[in-house]
């Protein structure tokens, strides 16, 4: 199977790191508009409804999140996915509350990454999103942005566990993050992942670009 994707959006790259995280047994690698997914579509449906099922709480320094620890935030303390006056498990219990929904409607799960909602609370409020997909979570909201834009719930969730599980590369002026071509599964990636190997030419490189007064999720580049 294959679940469309854009390989400079980092969102949706971390996104597909989380899940291939999440979901063992599967393979994953990337295309050029897609992350190719080998190993069964019913291991895919059984992470999303951990994900969207499991407890989502504070965990001392970090969140816990479909039974994993996430605190990548403590590591990368220039680079958050949510704005400054934002929760982070309040973005989360929305976002897993959007993706219920989701998949009690038949999502696609092609569109996995780029079916949109507007998050809610509990009390059915609109919330402002990460931004992650959108490409513009920053410390503070974009001017002139709509911080209640709609977003893909499934990125706003897996893009923790796939900054815990496969942490970019802090450069002088940005971070860096791999994909690659050939399928491999999570254990594989990220041995090769910390080793270096996949910044020895194994696959893309791209960059997360700064910009001044924190951090951007602007495009990737290609180095």
């Amino acid at each position: 199977m294959e679940i469309k994707l854009d390989r400079k959006n980092p969102g949706q790259v971390f996104a597909a790191l989380g899940l291939l995280y999440l979901a063992p047994g599967i393979q994953g690698s990337f295309a050029e508009d897609g992350f190719l997914i080998e190993g069964g579509e019913q291991a895919v449906k059984w992470a999303l409804l951990r994900l969207a099922e499991g407890e989502i709480a504070a965990d001392g320094d970090g969140l816990r999140l479909a039974g994993v620890k996430v605190r990548w935030w403590q590591r990368l303390s220039d680079l958050r996915t949510w704005g400054r006056r934002q929760e982070v498990v309040e973005i989360a219990r929305a976002a897993a509350q959007a993706l219920r929904a989701q998949l009690v409607d038949g999502l696609d799960l092609e569109l996995l990454f780029t079916a949109q909602v507007v998050l809610r609370d509990g009390a059915g409020r609109r919330i402002a999103p990460t931004y992650v997909d959108a490409r513009l979570s920053e410390w503070v909201t974009p001017p002139g942005s709509n911080a209640r834009a709609p977003c893909a719930p499934a990125v706003e969730l897996l893009v923790h566990i796939g900054l815990e599980m496969f942490p970019p590369l802090v450069g002088a002026w940005c971070y860096y993050y791999w994909v690659w071509g050939e399928p491999l599964r999570c254990h594989q990636a990220r041995a090769l992942w910390a080793s270096g190997a996949f910044a020895a030419g194994r696959a893309l490189a791209w960059r997360v670009q700064a910009r001044a007064g924190g951090w951007a999720w602007g495009w990737g580049k290609e180095e």
